[in-house]
């Protein structure tokens, strides 16, 4: 299945993005955001919500205080939050 190598592909790329910058990079957020849009179009809201906690952890680590990149991320996570019946944060 095509969408299965991709989440494949993104996946390595993670690793890889983290063995070179740890996570002192906006690449392994972004990297992140792509994952989780693999697995939300696969619906796998708990592994996308696991996702967005671990993109908006090290964006805060990154951006400390309440950037727009921040304040995004709280939205989306709070969009599938939502999307699983729990409350928002």
């Amino acid at each position: 299945e095509a969408l299965a190598e991709v989440e494949t592909q993104a996946r390595e790329g993670l690793v890889g993005l983290r063995k070179q910058f740890a996570n002192q990079t906006i690449h392994v957020p972004d990297a992140l955001h792509t994952l989780s849009r693999i697995m939300e179009t696969q619906g796998r809201l708990p592994e996308v919500e696991s996702a967005l906690r671990e993109k908006l952890a090290i964006k805060q680590q990154i951006w400390p205080g309440q950037t727009f990149r921040v304040t995004k991320t709280v939205s989306n996570l709070n969009r599938v939050l939502k999307l699983q019946g729990k409350a928002a944060e």
